[in-house]
């Protein structure tokens, strides 16, 4: 059925009356927040407006989310159609808030099929627009797509499979129906197997209408759905409720089936596992995971295996940090000569103290990867020169990484700010400081550092709650371990006074949902960066490959930042929000 403009317009002001809408915003145009999906270089941009009600994932609104290529004036898109209360009285979301937002980007990109058949990691290669998209609608779970498009004949668009309520209700509202290829972005929502982010399904339309009928048309549309109950929570929404409501002890047995059963070879990754694995027995006031730590490194303490490897990495030091652990648990006399033999690389082969740890690759990495053994091996040996070596090799990495904006460029090749690369100065920092006393003047110097570095990446959080695959560019990806490590840095800096409550308490509240609705039942994460050395430009830090599922470095993170926050609730129960 073909409709013309008058009609169109004397058909919508029926719809209007008849339901008595009334459009009564909940924020104005100076509350909505915009944010990024994507400015990769290479590819066309994704950008997007909404409340941060709706970016946090507010679970008591039903959520629908615009998107279209038309971004000529993208507020009054939003502001036209945005948030307003559903009158209808009889229905299960009468008086319900709908929140909007847009997404927008290029009708390329919004007309390529889905989801993304692409074989080359994820965010580079081709199809690079078109995967931060399909990805992003995961995490942002909404309840409703809606795919606008201009046309100078008003229709909508239905996946084949979309459910009979949703097809009975849209035909209700008199306007053509017909339906959707498979491969339609809407289709790909609605029905696909591989779901966005592995998160879930989300039911989603076309609407096609002539840019000057959109606000009405939009508005009417929504509020007849409204009437027809729709949209209902979606299989996405639904999941990450699920996930954020997990207590943080919840999520850490989660991870503790995933992670932490093994030490093939002695490097942080594993080891931060089986840290995290004693602190969730600590937390659960158990024994077992200990005796079951103590069993995966016996041949390393026994000699049997060899921990070190001649020219060990920094991987391989770090890793040293489930010896310093278990000596503060369980046995010192036991763990302590293989903390400080991995400290004791400091020392050339004339007995004398290098400028730095070896091994440093010149990369910011080597905060975590160097530091916090040096500070561990001066604790429980009680010599003093393992904390002046650690001071002396923090300060050499910060002098040749740390920018004159607080935050850390990878290496000296780039000034680009790697996300992990800020993520290991600051967790590196939390441990040193755990292993020093406040009284020692290393500690004082140290601590002023990771204030200062704390509270320059406070201001490049997202509004989402994560950090980014680039601190500094809000249009690379959301990056699963750097928001990992810097929150654990902050929860470790309040749970022992380091830092002010009022100052790193909210960016903690917004990060730690964030993180959670990034991690499954069964411990499968979103955007876990690749192992990544110092790489010659910033291009280069936009194309490592974001991981999706399962996956040893990231998993070892969010199970410490998990434990780490547990803790903070169960010293500090009244601060949980």
């Amino acid at each position: 059925m073909n409709i013309s403009i008058p009609s169109l317009i004397a058909l919508l002001t029926v719809c209007l009356t008849q339901q008595q809408l009334h459009a009564q915003p909940v924020f104005d145009e100076g509350n909505a927040v915009s944010f990024e999906i994507c400015s990769h270089p290479k590819a066309t941009p994704i950008s997007g407006l909404a409340s941060s009600s709706f970016l946090a994932g507010d679970f008591k609104q039903r959520q629908v989310l615009f998107i279209t290529a038309n971004t000529t004036n993208r507020q009054e898109m939003i502001k036209s159609s945005q948030l307003f209360h559903a009158q209808a009285g009889t229905s299960q979301v009468g008086r319900d808030l709908l929140r909007v937002g847009g997404l927008f980007t290029s009708s390329d990109v919004i007309d390529s099929k889905y989801p993304p058949e692409s074989k080359t990691p994820y965010y580079s290669g081709d199809q690079i627009s078109q995967k931060y998209l399909w990805r992003s609608l995961g995490w942002l779970a909404p309840d409703m797509v809606i795919v606008w498009k201009e046309g100078p004949e008003a229709k909508i668009g239905l996946p084949k499979s979309a459910s009979d309520k949703l097809r009975t209700a849209c035909k209700k509202f008199y306007l053509t129906v017909y339906d959707l290829e498979d491969h339609h972005l809407a289709s790909a929502l609605t029905s696909a197997k591989q779901t966005p982010a592995n998160i879930g399904n989300v039911p989603a339309i076309e609407l096609i209408c002539a840019e000057k009928l959109f606000p009405d048309v939009a508005h009417a549309l929504l509020d007849h759905l409204a009437t027809e109950s729709i949209p209902q929570i979606s299989p996405a929404h639904a999941e990450l409720i699920d996930r954020r409501f997990r207590t943080p002890l919840e999520v850490a047995k989660q991870l503790d089936a995933a992670y932490g059963h093994h030490l093939k070879k002695v490097s942080y990754q594993p080891a931060l596992s089986l840290i995290a694995r004693l602190n969730l027995d600590d937390l659960l006031v158990e024994h077992s995971r200990h005796a079951e730590v103590e069993k995966m490194v016996a041949e390393y303490v026994s000699g049997k295996k060899p921990t070190l490897e001649k020219n060990a990495n920094g991987s391989v030091t770090s890793g040293h940090l489930i010896f310093s652990e278990l000596a503060h648990r369980v046995d010192k006399d036991k763990y302590t000569h293989l903390v400080k033999q991995a400290a004791d690389q400091v020392f050339g082969p004339d007995g004398l103290p290098l400028p730095v740890m070896p091994a440093h690759n010149e990369m910011s990495d080597a905060v975590f990867m160097g530091g916090p053994i040096l500070a561990a091996a001066g604790n429980l040996t009680g010599e003093e020169r393992y904390y002046d070596l650690c001071l002396q090799h923090v300060h050499f990495m910060q002098k040749l990484c740390l920018r004159k904006d607080g935050i850390y460029r990878h290496s000296p090749l780039d000034d680009a700010a790697w996300g992990r690369g800020n993520g290991f100065p600051a967790l590196g920092l939390a441990l040193v400081l755990s292993e020093v006393s406040e009284t020692h003047p290393v500690h004082k110097k140290l601590r002023r550092g990771l204030q200062a570095h704390l509270r320059a990446l406070v201001k490049h959080q997202d509004p989402t709650g994560m950090w980014h695959q680039l601190i500094d560019e809000p249009g690379s990806y959301r990056e699963m371990t750097s928001t990992c490590m810097m929150t654990f840095a902050m929860l470790r800096g309040l749970r022992n006074g380091w830092l002010e409550e009022d100052e790193f308490l909210p960016a903690i509240n917004s990060a730690m949902p964030a993180i959670m609705s990034r991690i499954s039942p069964t411990g499968e994460l979103i955007d876990v960066c690749t192992g990544t050395g110092k790489q010659k430009n910033q291009q280069a830090y936009y194309d490592r490959t974001a991981i999706l599922g399962k996956d040893e470095r990231g998993g070892a993170m969010a199970f410490l930042v998990v434990t780490e926050y547990a803790r903070y609730l169960q010293e500090r129960p009244d601060k949980e929000e």
